[in-house]
């Protein structure tokens, strides 16, 4: 599980210059709206439109709309999010004009983030925002590049929101819009939006716009300022890493699972697998029938072992000596040894590494998730298990059913629950699949599969040794 530190020490430095709520004049100059959204449980709205503000004062009257916008948006959120579970990201607004044609951080930008962030924190809402939301996202290994618009913000949230970091996301644009037909004018339109990224549907939107020629013109020069962020091509290039890429994908499927079933590891010890890779040609054929025949070795060593009236079977079977297609070994236990090594041989150095790293990566986010509330089995109680578990692979593979006798060893190392990892290739991606299920019964589980994106296709060859 990535951890990123909170942001509320950052933000209490942050000092806000005082809003212009007023300002009287006969033009109208500006308009500025809110509108609510229902959403779920969450998602409880209040609060009503803000009407037409007039002013006569340029800078002052493109400053009036954002700030007038911003409080009444703010104060919305608020009593929007008043059950909420988990932060708000709070994203600077960005700013387009037709000369840039895209979309770039800027100080308006900046302030409308701040005044968000300030008010939240002052109702007590958990914020993350500026440096510690920066370190959120290359934590989840993305970066700024990435931020190139409003709906890139948007699928950043959405990743925070996979690994529990987030919970509803505050986006926001500047459009400076050229005038089209008759007697049409710049304007400048400002968009705030609160999105739940992490059941989906809006929170809460605001928008408000400036046509006033002296406002639109005041504005505009004020845009000019540049923002704190760098974003999109103006940021600094971010190398992903597949490792990372792993840590936070199996992060974020195991805590949809958790999420609908937490009953399958509160309070219970689980056995977490390294990382299962499917495989091909005569090696991934020389393995399947190396898990058949050890299979069948240890189950007849069991069945005759119960026979004689042994009070532990399938121990007696690992204790004593087996032959494994014609090889023999001091025990069952060194068969499942020699099974382990050969599995490891046929996929590669590469990929026992990311296997360990990943299995860590899993226990580590169950220990999160559940507030230390579940038992890991220690990785060399369970290194056996390992074996026996993916022994049954084939037959996984074609049903998604783990054997009993699998079962039956998992158990006898101390365990309840099961979380498995699964990668498949495919003729041009890979998929991974992780599954949480109940020893005592399998079919009472859960299943998250997601597509690694196009990128990890090459780097991940490289690192399992494959092509």
């Amino acid at each position: 599980m990535i951890k990123v530190p909170g942001s509320k020490s950052f933000w209490s430095a942050i000092t806000c210059s005082a809003l212009l709520l007023s300002c009287a004049g006969p033009e109208r100059a500006t308009r500025a709206s809110t509108e609510g959204l229902a959403d779920g449980a969450n998602d409880r709205l209040a609060g009503a439109g803000v009407g037409d503000v007039a002013s006569n004062g340029g800078g002052a009257v493109g400053r009036e709309a954002w700030q007038t916008m911003t409080k009444r948006f703010a104060d919305d959120l608020i009593a929007a999010t008043a059950d909420l579970r988990g932060a708000v990201a709070v994203f600077p607004a960005l700013a387009r004009t037709p000369a840039a044609n895209r979309w770039a951080s800027c100080g308006i930008g900046d302030r409308i983030a701040q005044e968000i962030v300030l008010k939240l924190q002052a109702a007590g809402r958990q914020v993350l925002a500026e440096q510690a939301l920066r370190a959120a996202i290359e934590g989840s290994n993305r970066g700024l590049d990435a931020l190139v618009d409003e709906d890139a913000a948007i699928a950043l949230a959405e990743r925070l929101a996979g690994i529990g970091q987030v919970a509803v996301a505050v986006t926001g644009t500047i459009d400076v819009v050229e005038g089209r037909g008759f007697g049409g004018g710049r304007r400048v339109e400002f968009a705030l939006r609160a999105t739940n990224v992490r059941a989906g549907g809006a929170v809460r939107r605001a928008d408000a716009t400036v046509e006033q020629p002296a406002a639109v013109a005041a504005t505009v020069a004020d845009l000019a300022a540049a923002g704190a962020w760098r974003i999109g091509a103006a940021a600094t290039p971010f190398q992903p890493s597949v490792d990372r890429e792993f840590d936070v994908l199996t992060t974020a499927a195991l805590a949809r699972i958790l999420d609908r079933s937490p009953e399958l590891v509160f309070d219970r010890r689980v056995a977490v697998m390294p990382l299962e890779l499917d495989a091909t040609g005569d090696k991934a054929r020389a393995l399947a029938s190396r898990q058949r025949a050890l299979e069948s070795a240890i189950d007849t060593a069991e069945r005759k072992a119960k026979a004689d009236g042994a009070s532990d079977p399938l121990q007696a079977a690992l204790d004593g000596p087996l032959t494994v297609a014609g090889t023999d070994y001091p025990s069952g236990s060194a068969a499942l040894q020699a099974y382990y090594d050969l599995r490891q041989s046929t996929y590669g150095v590469g990929s026992g590494a990311l296997a360990a790293d990943l299995g860590d990566s899993v226990a580590e986010t169950l220990r999160g998730i559940t507030g230390d509330r579940v038992t890991i089995v220690a990785a060399d109680d369970r290194r056996l298990a390992v074996g026996m578990v993916q022994a049954d692979s084939l037959e996984s593979r074609t049903d998604g059913s783990v054997a009993g006798s699998s079962i039956a060893f998992v158990e006898s190392q101390a365990a309840d629950v099961v979380v498995t990892t699964r990668l498949r290739q495919r003729i041009e991606d890979y998929v991974l699949r992780v599954r949480v299920f109940d020893l005592a019964d399998p079919n009472r589980g859960r299943t998250e599969t997601v597509t690694l994106a196009p990128w990890v296709v090459e780097p991940l060859k490289k690192r399992l040794g494959t092509r």
